[in-house]
């Protein structure tokens, strides 16, 4: 029995120790955390630059990036590119391919096109852009002019810029 009472003892001694807070530079940890660290941190593994943390607050120093950005003329040339490769399918219809391809489709497409109102280089009146078939290795992209509501979109040939963004 006595066995018995100092096994449970040391037992309770220790799961009561492994379940504690831990502080550093501080003699009352907060007892909502585990760690607790009073002062600068450091941590050798990440290099110098901004910290992110993700949704389960692991710590990395590689925040969003640019992976492809762009500037294409009406005719499917880049005037400026990073990253990808962009080609004129059809009128009104682009095609961005990427350098390198990306580990899932779930990327941030920011696109525009030329204001034609101020720029007076052309005749569109409400000219749109949007992204379709977004894969691993790219996305297509329609830009479409529209009457204000009386008839179809219309597809077009403009100007316009890219940007991806990934995290």
């Amino acid at each position: 029995m006595y066995k018995l009472y100092l096994l449970l003892l040391a037992f309770f001694l220790i799961s009561n120790t492994a379940f504690t807070q831990v502080g550093i530079n501080t003699t009352s940890p907060d007892p909502s955390t585990v760690l607790d660290v009073n002062g600068n941190m450091r941590v050798r593994t990440l290099g110098s630059g901004p910290i992110y943390s993700d949704a389960n607050g692991n710590l990395t120093n590689s925040g969003p990036q640019v992976i492809a950005a762009g500037l294409v003329q009406a005719n499917g040339t880049a005037l400026k590119i990073f990253g990808a490769t962009v080609s004129r399918t059809n009128l009104g219809d682009y095609q961005v391919t990427f350098a390198t391809a990306r580990p899932s489709a779930n990327y941030i497409i920011n696109l525009a096109t030329i204001d034609c109102m101020d720029a007076g280089a052309c005749d569109y009146d409400d000219p749109g852009i949007t992204y379709y078939n977004r894969t691993t290795s790219g996305f297509a992209i329609n830009i479409g002019d529209s009457d204000n509501g009386g008839t179809a979109k219309e597809d077009i040939d403009l100007e316009f810029t890219f940007s991806v963004i990934d995290f």
